[in-house]
């Protein structure tokens, strides 16, 4: 019984393999003939839906001198003004929002970890001043409306007539924090330099828009 077992063994050795190696399949053609089963929409070159220039150009500028007292510190109370004026293409003779707020403050204990002073102001927007008699009167040219009311500025955020808001200041940052409506946080509102016991406030901007009144 053992030389047949042994035939056996070397009958089932290892046997070379018939199949060959396929070689790699060629999608080039399938590729080159690849059509999406959904729209492309053709590029936009000139971008002309995406950087149309703005039709007009509105400049903002908010300013004001704020009297600290008592002199020298430190400070309990405030007052001052804020005049808000917006131009349309710099067109001064009349500005499309021209509006001041009459301001008073007391202090505030709760201020920003980095400022110095606050306090808590009421804005209150005052009437204009009446035309002198010799002063010639302006016509409007339609093409430049004019701001009825200080909520149809274009500034975000103006306060409100007779709304109180916390600011405090920081002397290290030149700049008055708004806590953000009361929320603890926050916000740098208004550049601003101290100078013998007053607070000059500066901010101005240029935008671009498309026009007063347009959707």
């Amino acid at each position: 019984m053992s030389i047949p077992f042994l035939y056996f063994l070397i009958s089932c050795g290892e046997k070379e393999s018939d199949s060959a190696t396929l070689p790699p399949e060629d999608t080039s053609e399938e590729i080159n003939n690849y059509e999406p089963s959904f729209e492309v929409e053709p590029s936009n070159e000139n971008n002309e839906a995406f950087d149309e220039s703005p039709q007009q150009v509105l400049n903002i500028q908010h300013a004001g001198i704020w009297n600290l007292s008592p002199a020298a510190g430190p400070y309990n109370s405030m007052y001052g003004e804020l005049n808000i004026q917006e131009l349309i293409n710099g067109y001064t003779v009349v500005p499309y929002c021209d509006f001041t707020f009459g301001v008073t403050g007391y202090v505030a204990e709760n201020i920003c970890d980095t400022c110095d002073f606050g306090f808590s102001i009421d804005f209150f927007v005052l009437e204009p001043e009446p035309p002198d008699e010799e002063t010639e009167e302006i016509i409007i040219p339609e093409e430049f409306p004019q701001a009825e009311d200080i909520s149809e500025c274009f500034s975000p955020e103006l306060p409100h007539h007779q709304e109180t808001r916390t600011l405090a200041y920081s002397f290290a940052d030149e700049m008055l924090y708004f806590n953000y409506y009361n929320t603890d946080i926050w916000v740098p509102w208004y550049p601003a330099v101290f100078l013998n016991d007053t607070l000059e406030v500066f901010y101005q901007e240029e935008v671009g828009f498309f026009g007063a009144g347009d959707d």
